[in-house]
């Protein structure tokens, strides 16, 4: 045991900075490119979700319309107006998502009222306050003027997906939120209702904020006859059963969904958008894994490389008396805190370069990186199981 624990000693040293040079900078490269790749699949939920929700809140219901997109569906919102003075309501805001071109530039627009000032915590950074009479107007999140190229003052062309005529607006302000919002614009609500076409009392979201020491979400329900509509406008719509992942979480968390307005959880709203453009958790699941193992595939090749770099160290040692299969699980052991530390570092640089950059992938709505421990424990096992594998399944001249 005694000499094995030699020759073991002598076979690390044997392996050479090069070796631990090499393992080290893979690791990083890998787990770099894996992680930004995953931030990039994964902020699409994300998006998702903060573009319907908005920074996350307590006792505050949601509601939309069940469309295609979170872009394309709108409803009335005058059933809503009885609830301003309710018992234990704070706040009533209504919001209209509206795509646009600005400067060729696809970018979402926000109809917004009093109540989204008052939910939100908008600070203007340049130029003067939001001021929703001010019907020529517009405010700029912070990285949706970088991404225009625009600037207080500035008057820009504003057409809409939706419409034929485009506005010319001014830029009167730019804000920062820290939220999804800094990548938006933000118009008065009758701004964003001329450009999506729709009449007065339209929306696509409405918030309630209420106070839950006051009032209950299903007192609010039963006052806006939710969940007892008898009106032929909100006959239910039958829905599609969605894979059995989804499938279960939805009958868990229950949803009330009506043919023109639908008030849902958070998860809900999500997986059901991702469903109507024909994707689901699954299929990001899915992708994410892929992306994992193709990602860290150099992990594979590098244990093959470096079995071939030091298969005559390995000769040697087998003439001394040394098993290959032992020799290989040396190196691997050897070989693991450096994948580990490397894996780390690539992870931080990944995050640290999209925060950094803040590269637009949809409606110039940037990657919102959202790491965890099983992410880093996944990245971290993918590349030790994937090297290993290499070194084990590499062939050297003593093997029979």
């Amino acid at each position: 045991m005694l000499r094995r624990f030699n020759l073991a000693k002598m076979h690390m040293k044997i392996i050479g900075k090069s070796v631990f040079a090499l393992v080290f900078i893979v690791a990083i490269i890998s787990s770099f490119v894996c992680s930004i790749m995953y931030f990039t699949i994964n902020s699409f939920q994300e998006i998702l979700a903060d573009v319907i929700v908005g920074p996350r809140q307590d006792s505050t219901i949601i509601f939309t319309s069940p469309s295609t997109t979170p872009f394309t569906g709108v409803f009335d919102t005058r059933r809503f107006n009885a609830l301003t003075n309710a018992t234990g309501v704070r706040i009533v805001s209504s919001e209209l998502l509206v795509p646009v071109l600005v400067n060729d530039k696809p970018v979402i627009m926000r109809g917004v009222d009093e109540g989204f000032i008052k939910t939100v915590n908008i600070k203007v950074i340049d130029g003067r306050q939001i001021d929703l009479d001010c019907l020529y107007c517009i405010w700029v999140g912070f990285n949706a003027a970088k991404y225009l190229g625009v600037s207080i003052g500035d008057k820009v062309n504003v057409s809409s997906f939706f419409s034929k005529s485009p506005m010319c607006l001014l830029v009167a302000g730019i804000y920062s939120t820290n939220s999804i919002y800094d990548d938006e614009i933000l118009a008065p609500m009758p701004i964003a209702r001329i450009l999506r076409g729709v009449g007065e009392y339209s929306a696509t979201i409405v918030k309630i904020v209420y106070d839950k020491n006051v009032t209950t979400e299903e007192k609010i329900l039963e006052s806006l006859n939710i969940g007892n509509i008898t009106s032929p406008e909100f006959i239910e719509r039958p829905q599609t059963r969605a894979s059995m992942p989804i499938y279960v979480l939805e009958k868990i968390v229950g949803v009330q969904a009506r043919m023109n307005i639908m008030v849902a959880n958070e998860q809900y709203i999500v997986n059901m958008y991702l469903r109507r453009m024909g994707l689901s958790s699954d299929v990001f699941y899915a992708v994410s894994i892929a992306v994992l193992v193709i990602a860290n595939y150099s992990m594979f090749v590098l244990g093959k490389l470096v079995t071939v770099m030091k298969r005559r160290v390995f000769f040697e040692l087998y003439v001394q008396g040394i098993h290959t299969r032992f020799l290989k699980t040396i190196t691997i052991l050897f070989l693991l805190p450096v994948i580990v530390c490397g894996t780390l570092i690539g992870i931080l640089f990944g995050l640290n370069m999209v925060n950094t950059i803040n590269v637009p992938i949809l409606f110039g709505y940037t990657v919102k990186p959202v790491i965890d421990n099983v992410l880093i424990l996944l990245i971290i096992c993918a590349s030790i199981i994937l090297f290993s594998s290499g070194i084990i399944l590499s062939r050297v001249d003593t093997e029979r």
